[in-house]
């Protein structure tokens, strides 16, 4: 009997440590879950606040935090972009937008005007070298009223004046040195076919209207290339005065930042991982 009723104590203390059991591990089950749950809440709350974090030890060099940064201008950098572009060194060095303008605006107009004064004396020179191609003949001793006719001819109306002197030869293309001559030398002279409009003495003396009027139109012509030639002088002397401009304003702009000291110092935040912060500082020496 007495077996009966222990077999019967034990197996209910068996059964009530069992559920005993049952009804507590649910509970710590509950726990760890929630324990868990708030850990996760709290990491992730962390991380959307935060960068996203660095593998530790890694290469990245992006700046975090920027404690200190001198804003330095390069004064060669500054000569150099104004030299090719006038203006561009005044925009990189700082200075108001009126120095841009102005010399960017003095390089266009000095282009503007080149061109077309370029264009013009262009016009002007195939005018008179078609006029001298009509009314100048160099021809040959056969041809009567040509400049190798008037060399060789006898004729005591149109005989050689005895102070004629030929020191010039015509090259043998008609090039710019050949409508310069038969202009501007006596010696050639006989070539203008109104020379033989009136006795020539006249016009040993003076020149004949054709080479006047000739002469005239070629003056012109040198004169707009003239004038073309000095806006070009006028645009090499605004890149020179636009870089030298620019590398002083590069250096005003460095002095108002750090005044004389050339040294400067970077401080950066850096993040190595997660929650890892380590400031950096940079030394530079510009020049």
């Amino acid at each position: 009997m007495k077996k009966v009723v222990l077999l019967i104590i034990s197996l209910l203390s068996i059964i009530y440590m069992s559920a005993s059991a049952m009804n507590l591990s649910p509970s710590r089950l509950e726990l760890e879950v929630q324990s868990l749950r708030v850990s996760s809440d709290q990491y992730i709350a962390s991380y959307l606040k935060s960068d996203k974090p660095k593998e530790e030890f890694g290469n990245d060099t992006t700046k975090d935090k920027t404690i200190y940064e001198y804003d330095y201008r390069s004064p060669k950098k500054a000569f150099l972009y104004s030299l090719i572009i006038p203006g561009w060194g005044q925009k990189y060095a700082g200075s108001t937008i009126i120095k841009p303008i102005l010399f960017l605006g003095t390089e266009a107009a000095s282009w503007a005007f080149y061109f077309k004064y370029h264009g013009d004396g262009n016009k002007k020179t195939t005018e008179f070298q078609n006029y001298a191609n009509q009314h100048w003949k160099e021809g040959d001793s056969s041809i009567a009223h040509s400049y190798r006719g008037w060399l060789v001819s006898q004729d005591t109306t149109h005989h050689l004046p005895s102070d004629t002197v030929f020191t010039e030869h015509l090259p043998g293309s008609k090039s710019q040195q050949y409508y310069e001559m038969i202009g501007k030398y006596d010696q050639f002279r006989g070539g203008w076919d109104d020379y033989w409009d009136d006795t020539p003495p006249k016009y040993d003396s003076e020149p004949s209207p054709h080479r006047s009027y000739y002469n005239g139109l070629r003056g012109k012509a040198n004169d707009l290339l003239n004038k073309a030639n000095s806006f070009l002088i006028v645009s090499l002397a605004n890149h020179l005065l636009s870089a030298f401009d620019a590398m002083l304003a590069a250096q005003r702009h460095n002095r108002n930042q750090s005044g004389d000291n050339w040294v400067t110092i970077n401080a950066e935040m850096k993040k190595y991982s997660a929650t890892e912060e380590t400031p950096i500082l940079r030394f530079t020496f510009k020049f």
